[in-house]
């Protein structure tokens, strides 16, 4: 509780950071409240920074002290201990108390892939006083276009920074796919509050974009339900087998990732558990001497083996993040723990992270890329990031029929 001279004068509140135990994001997890508002909500120092020894730093919009006369601040352990560095509390410049809601930095939708698949849209938030994350949640956005749309969920919200939140929502197909046609997604006015106690929101804000999935369709070209055995998801799509005793004919020998992980927790995300309840993963070694990474990959060609034709391809590669405590020793409890690389046809995803995109552990989520294939084989590898092995769950490669290119964006 910091006395000022005035209730009724505008104060700033500057809070500084900095981690000089953990080395790893994911490792200090706190919340931050600034008059019984919440204004940094699953602050990691380290996921900010990037670096340990480095600063970071909050600097709230113009706030009023309570009738206490005091200016009230809260830290609230999540994992591991709150901290601080410093505090600095300055008189607002003159103008009055903040009254702007938080504004839209970008939006961007990602369209569904096939009749049946999610679009993804990414919001983000930007205020002078910080964006309060309780406040993102699935309610905040609509969709509409000349037929039904499916459940709306809310996979991440994260604070990039003291002034920004990126949020990703997920939009389901509805029951009997996607109509194709014209759509409009829509963040809904006065949902997303700023981290001022003013608790000032968001203008409406849309996005146009296209669904386009009828003429010709794609056609896949193999699915392997990597690290486990042969497996029909509920659309039936057959992903053929790729077990440590009897990798898949596309898996690479001869590398660090003929290792397989079982865990029977049940998956979020999916109905179709099994498939990311068995993974490959590489075995990075902990030596120093040699340039062992975990590395480990795929040549992927036709299911008879012969070369892809020239064009283009969609990767949809499954992930979940079922190394998880308590129930695995030294198992893994949040975002940041396991980030690894991933190359695909030669362009290179640094340092995924499987909880941070899934939003929870033992929970399903996709990265799906289109690439062009030249050579007849699409090469896929997985590396060690910046921390943990890599591993993936499962992989489908699509072949693009150049009359359908599905989910363009207007």
């Amino acid at each position: 509780a910091i006395p000022v001279a005035s209730t009724t004068q505008a104060y700033t509140v500057e809070l500084r950071f900095g981690e000089l135990w953990w080395s790893n994001p994911g490792q200090r997890v706190f919340d931050v409240t600034l008059e019984g508002q919440t204004v940094l909500d699953n602050l990691d120092i380290l996921a900010q920074t990037g670096n340990i020894n480095t600063p970071y730093t909050y600097v709230s919009g113009p706030i009023t002290a309570g009738a206490n006369g005091t200016l009230d601040l809260q830290f609230l352990n999540g994992i591991d201990n709150a901290k601080l560095s410093g505090i600095v509390v300055r008189q607002a410049a003159s103008g009055g108390a903040d009254t702007m809601g938080p504004s839209i930095g970008s939006f961007t939708v990602e369209a569904p892939s096939s009749g049946t698949g999610q679009a993804s849209v990414t919001v983000v938030y930007d205020d002078a006083s910080g964006i309060n994350l309780a406040s993102i949640n699935a309610a905040d956005l609509a969709v509409t276009g000349p037929g039904a749309v499916g459940a709306i969920s809310l996979q991440t919200k994260v604070a990039t920074s003291a002034t920004s939140a990126t949020a990703t929502y997920l939009v389901a197909a509805p029951n009997g796919g996607w109509a194709d046609g014209a759509y409009t997604a829509t963040v809904k006015a006065g949902e997303v509050t700023d981290a001022s106690p003013a608790a000032n929101a968001n203008a409406a804000a849309s996005h146009a974009f296209t669904i386009d999935t009828t003429p010709g369709g794609d056609t896949l070209v193999i699915a392997i339900n990597s690290g486990g055995g042969a497996y029909t998801r509920a659309d039936g799509t057959l992903f053929e087998a790729d077990t440590a005793a009897s990798p898949h004919r596309f898996y690479i020998a001869g590398q660090d990732g003929n290792a397989v992980f079982t865990d029977n927790d049940l998956i979020a995300n999916t109905t179709d558990d099994a498939l990311y309840q068995n993974q490959r993963f590489g075995w990075a070694s902990a030596s120093t001497t040699d340039a062992d990474d975990g590395r480990f990959g795929y040549a992927i060609k036709n299911a008879d083996g012969s070369a892809l034709s020239a064009g283009s391809y969609e990767v949809v590669l499954h992930f979940a993040e079922i190394y998880t405590q308590p129930d695995n020793q030294g198992g893994l409890s949040a975002a940041g723990q396991r980030q690894f690389n991933i190359g695909i046809e030669g362009t290179t995803v640094a340092n995924y992270d499987i909880w941070a995109a899934a939003g929870a552990g033992a929970s399903a989520t996709t990265l799906t890329r289109t690439v062009s294939v030249t050579d007849g084989t699409l090469d896929l590898a997985f590396w060690q990031g910046a921390t943990q092995n890599p591993t993936v769950a499962a992989i489908e490669v699509w072949k693009i029929n150049p009359a359908a290119q599905d989910g363009l964006l207007t």
